[in-house]
């Protein structure tokens, strides 16, 4: 990576930090912090919501498994679309109607603060690993391409490069700055702006891969057979089952995507939002996997972590490459800053609030909240640290998502609709499910031939299955105990009291599912559009420059910057046409 590169990344980091303190002006209480004051476009959520679930992890841990295995990639991610669909036809537009305004909320509601504490720290246990793996893979890609004088204090001894250990702190220290700054308005923000960029460099990259291979036919010849198959054996067609399901309950139980759907106006708009996210997510997952695929055929023994990165610095002169890192850089921030700033809030407000005694201002609440966000920043970068200890990227992806979504995020989802699951039914879900998971992966990798034969032979399969074992305390226990805990209260009749609180909260906070909110006011829109659209003209600019002062790649920068002009335009001329006409309006 060039001097060059360097700059455009340093440039494009500065600018998401300022647009986190611009957007911080918005920010007059712990509302506007953590849920946007509940008056986010639908389109803004939908598109934070794709882009949190589109990491570098996606990059990284899928981006490898679409380098060694091929298509199956695309099966994975596009499991993420027809989750979110489902989502938004039948539980976005319940959460909005509680009126709560954030899970935490609802299962202090429903279950009491012993539940809440239990799901807020073993939640923040689950994201924190999460956040962690997202900021390791962008560190793994960025270090890799930087190049340091032999003795350099950041330089790692054996590659020479820059130490993944430094970038981890570098990037960390990115995120947490404009989350800590703006809250949740900026994470929306900073969302769309990163959707933009991240699909512009991928555009370009590309078509200038299957140029080099030859065009589309020499491409794909030169892959292995097996990589254009939707299934292998390590990823076979239940896993992809149980994949969507689990993925099904991240997006309606896990607390950062419940946030959008309850930072919108209305149920509408929070159905609206996850139809978005669904139909991006399956129409998008074959354009990002191209280039890992692609590159599969060019370099068959690079590293599969970083095969992404190597596919973009075959192909892009200096100053898009740069622009490509800084697009996986965008993908890590919109995954880690949605985390932290819901766990922020989780901690700011339904905890350190309901342990008040008197009454705590609002300007109390943000100092508070800003203190937590910097904590748990600071906590997830320890964690990135740590993630090599673990198994690498896509182990602990896959491990985190199959053995603890499940258990904390059906119940909270099954509570939605019944009346009759309990407080002790959450603890005995989490506490079976647990133990089933130490079981299996502690307890029955250690057995010896000389063991009980079943449990031996089922350790065998374990082995040879893992993706799919690991589901069955992760999905199917909880599911099993949930029915059971339904039927039961269903013969007993008995209906939980914490359904009663719902039912009288709704009737005081909430909105019919069908209701209709008016959209924000024009000036909320200017706001909105024209920051939106300075910021890629600004971008758009800066690439036009550096064509102009260099002779590599001139094409290649003018047609990004025409890309960003493209979007910027209309937002720009949009808002000054709103600014008119809301002044005309008030000036009357």
């Amino acid at each position: 990576m060039t001097s060059l590169d360097v700059f455009v990344v340093t440039a494009y980091l500065f600018a998401l930090v300022l647009t986190g303190f611009i957007v911080s002006r918005r920010i007059s209480n712990a509302n506007d912090l953590f849920s946007a004051g509940g008056q986010s476009p639908w389109w803004l959520a939908g598109v934070s919501a794709y882009m949190t679930m589109f990491s570098s992890g996606t990059f990284v841990a899928w981006g490898g498994v679409a380098y060694q295995a091929g298509f199956v990639a695309v099966s994975i991610c596009m499991t993420h679309g027809v989750a979110a669909l489902l989502i938004g036809y039948f539980v976005a537009a319940k959460w909005r109607a509680t009126g709560v305004s954030s899970a935490g909320e609802f299962v202090y509601v429903r279950y009491g603060s012993k539940a809440l504490y239990m799901f807020t720290w073993l939640n923040l246990i689950t994201r924190t690993l999460g956040v962690g793996v997202a900021i390791y893979s962008i560190a793994v890609l960025v270090s890799a391409l930087i190049s340091l004088p032999s003795g350099h204090p950041l330089a790692d001894p054996v590659t020479g490069t820059l130490a993944v250990n430094w970038t981890i702190l570098m990037v960390g220290f990115v995120v947490v700055g404009y989350t800590i700054a703006g809250g949740l308005w900026a994470v929306l923000m900073t969302d769309v702006i990163q959707f933009v960029v991240l699909t512009s460099s991928v555009i370009i990259i590309v078509p200038l891969l299957v140029m080099q291979l030859g065009g589309i036919e020499s491409a794909f010849a030169a892959l292995p057979e097996s990589h254009l198959a939707f299934v292998t054996n390590d990823y076979t067609l239940s896993f992809l089952f149980g994949f969507l399901i689990l993925h099904a309950l991240k997006i309606g139980g896990e607390w950062a995507f419940v946030q959008r759907s309850l930072c919108v106006r209305s149920p509408r708009d929070a159905k609206k939002a996850h139809f978005f996210f669904g139909i991006a997510y399956l129409t998008t997952p074959l354009f990002w996997m191209l280039p890992p695929l692609l590159y599969a055929g060019m370099n068959p023994g690079a590293n599969p972590e970083q095969a992404y990165i190597l596919a973009a610095r075959e192909v892009l002169p200096a100053g898009l490459l740069g622009l490509m890192i800084v697009s996986m850089f965008s993908a890590t921030a919109s995954m880690a800053d949605s985390e932290i700033n819901v766990f922020s809030g989780a901690l700011t407000l339904e905890i350190y609030k309901r342990r008040q005694s008197g009454h705590v201002s609002s300007r109390r609440l943000v100092t508070i909240g800003r203190m937590f966000t910097t904590g748990l920043g600071a906590i997830m970068v320890m964690v990135a640290l740590s993630v090599p200890f673990f198994g690498g990227a896509a182990d602990l992806t896959i491990t985190t998502v199959n053995l603890l979504v499940g258990p904390l995020a059906m119940p909270v989802v099954w509570s939605l609709f019944s009346k009759y699951i309990q407080a002790r039914s959450l603890w005995t879900i989490v506490g079976s499910s647990f133990c089933a998971s130490v079981a299996l992966k502690v307890l029955l990798p250690n057995l010896t031939a000389d063991g009980p034969g079943l449990l031996v032979a089922v350790a065998h399969w374990a082995g040879a299955n893992p993706n799919l074992s690991e589901q069955i305390p992760g999905l199917l226990l909880p599911f099993v105990l949930l029915l059971w805990f339904e039927v039961r209260g269903r013969k007993e009749n008995k209906i939980d009291e914490g359904w009663t609180r719902v039912r009288a909260f709704e009737a005081e906070h909430g909105m019919a599912e069908d209701a209709i909110i008016e959209a924000g006011s024009t000036d909320e829109n200017y706001q909105n559009g024209l920051l939106l659209g300075l910021f890629m003209a600004g971008l758009a600019a800066l690439f036009i420059v550096i064509g102009i002062l260099v002779t590599e790649g001139r094409f290649l920068m003018l047609v990004f910057a025409a890309m960003m002009f493209t979007v910027a335009i209309p937002l720009i001329v949009g808002g000054e046409r709103c600014r008119a006409f809301w002044r005309f309006l008030t000036a009357r």
